[in-house]
C-alpha cells in the first residue's frame, strides 16, 4: 500500500464515520464532546483530513463502527519499504538468537560470536554457511537494544553476556 493508498483509506473511513454519525443522530458537537476534540479537529476527521489515528478509532468508538467492520475496506497492510531479504533473514536469526541463547543460560559466561554460532549450528538451528558477519550483526543490534552486554576490554573483541541491569547503572 503506497501513502496514497493510505490516505484514500482514510477518506473513505471518514466517510463511513460521518455517515454513521449521521445515522445515529449524532452532532458535531457530540461527538467533540464524546472524543474529546475541538470542532476544527473533528471537521479534519469528516475530511479524511486528519493523520491522527487515535482521533479516528476515538470516533469509530464513538459511533459505534466495529473494528472488523474495517476489512471491508480491503486495507493493505504491508510496508511502504519491504525488508531485503537480507534483512528478513536476519530478523528470523535475531528471534533464533533471542530464544536460543539469550533466554537460556548459555550467555550467563561471556561468549564471542563463534562460539555463538557453534552453538546454533550445533543445535541445527543454522547453517554452516552461516558468516559469523550477520550472526555480528545481530548481536550489535542486541546489545543496543541492551539484550546483551559486552564483557570484553578489547575494543575489538566483544565478549556477550546476558545483559543485567546493573551493567546500565555502571555507565
Amino acid at each position: 500500500m503506497s501513502r496514497k493508498d493510505s490516505h484514500l483509506y482514510i477518506k473513505e473511513l471518514a466517510t463511513k464515520l460521518r455517515a454513521k454519525r449521521i445515522e445515529r443522530g449524532y452532532t458535531i458537537a457530540d461527538i467533540c464532546k464524546m472524543i474529546g476534540v475541538v470542532k476544527e479537529t473533528l471537521s479534519k476527521i469528516e475530511k479524511g483530513e486528519s493523520k491522527n489515528i487515535i482521533h479516528l478509532l476515538d470516533y469509530a468508538r464513538a459511533v459505534g463502527v466495529e473494528f472488523s467492520s474495517l476489512e471491508s475496506m480491503n486495507l493493505s497492510f504491508e510496508p511502504l519499504v519491504p525488508l531485503s531479504e537480507e534483512e528478513l533473514n536476519e530478523t528470523g536469526l535475531t528471534a533464533i538468537i533471542r530464544k536460543h541463547i539469550i533466554n537460556t543460560t548459555f550467555l550467563d559466561t561471556g561468549k564471542v560470536v563463534a562460539q555463538i554460532k557453534d552453538e546454533l549450528v550445533g543445535k541445527g538451528l543454522i547453517d554452516k554457511g552461516t558468516k559469523s558477519n550477520v550472526i555480528s550483526n545481530v548481536m550489535s543490534n542486541l546489545l543496543k537494544e541492551k539484550e546483551v552486554s559486552n564483557i570484553s576490554k578489547n575494543p575489538s573483541t566483544r565478549v556477550y553476556i546476558k545483559f543485567v541491569k546493573e551493567d546500565e547503572d555502571k555507565k
